[in-house]
């Protein structure tokens, strides 16, 4: 009898743990980031809208204090052949602060390193609706003061479903325009200067940032569960580079070890790797949720220690309170 009872309690206990396991498992899902653009959508400012007329050579500055050159054959159908009249209306989105970054959801990685910005834009083109392509055009990007630091052109990967996280080098040595030497003064503006771009889209204004510095992992550890990959995204900022990483990988899922279900934590990554942070560097940790139509949100500074573990408590926040805590990033 007493055998039988040990036994029933011993079937009773297995029971319990694995619908115990079950129930973690459906609360605490790998997610699927993909939707994160829709989910965050009103962070993002509404694009600014410019119009040039095509065939004809045309200067426009954003609000940002971007500018815009076209040439005579800049635009180009979706057969290649070159537009030369009618009106193209342009999306302008500018992000020169790290804050801005973050609401448009972009970050500056590229070959899974760091990249130092000198700004970015989404740009996109259309002809009486229909969306029309870039030949050749240049974009100039404003800064606030002199640089003798060269800057190359760099275009959103387009292999990412959701957002901007990786880029590909745009520069050419054997064509001009694609890389700036420096900074030049136009007009009593400091800007770096492309002449040559060919891709509309995300543009970025970068150089990768070398630093002799250990590389280490930066982790987050979310306390309640019901924060996770379908609704909550990390960012790490090294202000001093004005550098944006976060936990997206391009394409659906979660990408390799950036988030561990069971201790509900994630991980900076980028093409797989997550040891990406230089050590020693003054860092900004961020965390954005959306749950249930309310935002969440928590910030961290510091200096980066090998192996960063962070513990974010998140706090309810408005739309407008999340927005002014980017802006002042």
């Amino acid at each position: 009898m007493k055998r039988n009872l040990t036994y029933a309690v011993g079937i009773l206990a297995t029971a319990m743990l694995i619908a115990s396991c079950g129930k973690d498992y459906s609360s605490n899902p790998v997610g699927d980031p993909s939707k994160l653009n829709a989910l965050f959508a009103d962070l993002k400012p509404n694009p600014q809208v410019l119009t040039v007329t095509a065939g004809t050579a045309a200067k426009v500055a954003g609000a940002g204090g971007t500018q815009l050159s076209f040439y005579p054959n800049s635009f180009k159908d979706a057969s290649g052949h070159i537009i030369t009249s009618g009106t193209v209306t342009l999306q302008l989105t500018e992000m020169y602060s790290t804050g801005d970054m973050i609401a448009n959801r972009a970050s500056t990685m590229a070959a899974g390193k760091i990249l130092q910005s000198g700004g970015q834009i989404n740009l996109n083109a259309t002809v009486n609706g229909v969306k029309v392509f870039a030949n050749v055009y240049g974009v100039q990007f404003l800064q606030q003061t002199l640089s003798s630091s060269p800057m190359n052109i760099f275009y959103g990967a387009n292999n990412n479903v959701d957002s901007v996280v990786t880029w590909k080098n745009g520069a050419d040595t054997s064509r001009a325009g694609t890389i700036a030497w420096g900074t030049t003064n136009v007009g009593g503006q400091d800007l770096y200067i492309f002449d040559s771009c060919t891709e509309f889209g995300w543009t970025n204004c970068d150089q990768f940032y070398n630093t002799d510095s250990p590389l280490t992992s930066v982790s987050v550890i979310f306390p309640e569960k019901v924060y996770t990959p379908s609704n909550t995204q990390i960012y790490l900022v090294l202000p001093d580079t004005k550098s944006v990483m976060s936990n997206v990988e391009p394409g659906p899922g979660t990408g390799g070890q950036a988030y561990n279900a069971t201790t509900n934590t994630m991980t900076l990554i980028s093409e797989d790797r997550i040891d990406i942070v230089p050590t020693g560097t003054k860092y900004k940790f961020i965390a954005i949720s959306k749950v249930n139509g309310s935002y969440y949100y928590f910030q961290q500074v510091g200096i980066v220690s090998p192996k960063v573990v962070v513990k974010a408590n998140m706090a309810p926040k408005t739309k407008a309170e999340v927005t002014a805590l980017l802006k002042a990033l």
